[in-house]
């Protein structure tokens, strides 16, 4: 990042040079996986080079302009004006629209089942001329340039076929949308009250049975138009129709009514997800220096923060993650002998190997020096 941008204008003029002759392509992406939430396995990411993140940008902001329909009432992921705590919000509204039952969906493996043909042509058909149809076919059909260093495993996540599109890519997101476009149409034409982040769902209805309904036709629809599946009713992974007074958990959130009035506080699950994180990174027999892993958590700590706290309480969560914090720090620097049994860390301590006292601290800036300083002149 740091060299390309030490020569930003030559670089941006180079490339430039290339879209317009035609000589511009992608170059095959960075494979890697990260764990999936809950621990159900692994997501596979695409890390594109910062000179294919430009042109995918400035795709995105070429044709987003022809898919006026992505912003919609139902739709709140991936979208400049919608976010999680809007999304939240208009679940907290269904209640006073007299709404007794949700109906929580998401589609089965949803960014590795998107049909790249169909995707490709319902974009293409939108824009104005062929001029960037090369260019969207590469971006689509992105490949990973790694296969053969990954394990086999992870390298499956990956697939050769006409299917998925790349999790990672600065279009992935927009992709996703466009390619959910007749879900949305249909949940507003049929004046039912949904919310869609991304592939999971949210349908509030009045009788259980207008939530099963909602799911036969969503099924239906999604089956026909886009290849995809809703998970079923039944099984072990599945959607839920649930009775909204007993509590339901959807983005990460738990939707409780207490006194009449909506209580939300961090889902059990997410926060299970967080706490794992945490002892990952916490790991006595993690090799990474202390400094980076305490950067790395000030980091997560704070994000996690500001996510929960524009859409609910988050005292308790707080507390459990602070417990949590210290107890791991307590048992990582007993096990590599700094302190001894039932010591406590001074804040002297604590300040001098960056660890902070809570996740409600302020972030510490870690400064390093530029590319160019010299140390010993």
């Amino acid at each position: 990042m740091a060299v390309f941008a030490s020569s930003l204008r030559e670089r941006i003029k180079s490339i430039s040079t290339a879209l317009r002759n035609g000589s511009f392509h992608f170059q095959p992406a960075r494979g890697t996986t990260i764990p999936k939430s809950g621990g159900r396995g692994k997501r596979p990411l695409r890390v594109f080079n910062i000179k294919d993140r430009l042109v995918q940008k400035a795709i995105l902001l070429r044709i987003e302009q022809y898919f006026p329909e992505i912003n919609n009432p139902v739709s709140f992921a991936y979208l400049k004006e919608q976010s999680i705590s809007k999304a939240v919000g208009a679940i907290k509204r269904g209640k006073t629209k007299g709404y007794r039952y949700v109906l929580l969906a998401d589609v089965e493996s949803f960014f590795e089942n998107v049909d790249r043909k169909r995707l490709l042509e319902e974009i293409v058909s939108r824009l104005p001329d062929k001029s960037i149809n090369g260019l969207l076919e590469e971006a689509v059909n992105a490949d990973i340039g790694n296969r053969d260093a990954l394990p086999s495993e992870e390298a499956s996540l990956f697939p050769t076929t006409s299917r998925g599109v790349a999790q990672g890519s600065i279009l992935a997101p927009f992709f996703s949308n466009v390619y959910m476009i007749p879900i949305d149409s249909f949940l507003m034409e049929k004046g039912m009250y949904g919310v869609r982040y991304a592939d999971d769902l949210a349908v509030m209805t009045n009788t259980r049975t207008e939530s099963e309904s909602s799911h036969s036709e969503l099924s239906q629809l999604l089956s026909r138009t886009r290849g995809l599946n809703l998970y079923p009713l039944k099984g072990k992974k599945r959607s839920r129709i649930l009775p909204i007074s007993g509590g339901f958990d959807f983005l990460g959130v738990r939707f409780e009514i207490k006194n009449g009035t909506w209580s939300l506080t961090p889902a059990p699950a997410k926060v299970t997800e967080i706490c794992s994180e945490i002892k990952r990174w916490t790991d006595s027999g993690e090799r990474w220096p202390l400094l980076d892993r305490m950067v790395i958590l000030s980091r997560k700590f704070q994000g996690w923060m500001r996510s929960y706290k524009s859409v609910c309480r988050t005292k308790e969560f707080a507390v459990t993650l602070d417990t949590l914090f210290m107890e791991r720090i307590h048992s990582l620097l007993k096990a590599r002998g700094f302190i001894a049994d039932g010591l406590p860390l001074s804040r002297k301590q604590m300040k001098f190997l960056s660890i902070q006292s809570s996740v409600r601290s302020q972030v510490r800036p870690v400064l390093l020096p530029r590319p160019e300083t010299h140390l010993v002149e």
